[in-house]
């Protein structure tokens, strides 16, 4: 198990639940055209927050699914599944949040229960 395939995993699972598979499919296909293939969007979340950003908007005024409740709900998702309590406080930025998260992902093999 890698970090990377686990964010993928959380990601299609939480977007697919909220948003529906349809726009599940709509994301990664503007990811595509922009030249951010699913499996590089690991190493590309800057991208990933501003395709979020254009397709469902981000904060007050926008649709329900905004970015940042579903940037949200990944890391909490991506947290129970690598067994880290989730103790963030207020909105993060996104790629921030999954670098950390994988940094206590390649410690979790000295430490089990750590806390974002």
């Amino acid at each position: 198990m890698t970090f990377e395939v686990e964010l993928l995993k959380v990601i299609d699972e939480t977007i697919a639940f909220v948003l529906g598979n349809v726009n599940l499919q709509i994301i990664y296909c503007y990811l595509e055209r922009k030249g951010c293939p699913k499996h590089e969007i690991p190493n590309k979340l800057d991208l990933f927050v501003d395709t979020l950003d254009n397709l469902v908007g981000r904060d007050r005024g926008q649709m329900l699914g905004s970015a940042s409740i579903l940037e949200s709900v990944i890391i909490k998702e991506l947290c129970k599944k690598l067994g880290v309590k989730y103790d963030e406080v207020g909105p993060g930025y996104f790629p921030e949040q999954c670098c950390r998260l994988k940094q206590i992902f390649i410690r979790m093999s000295n430490a089990p229960e750590l806390t974002f």
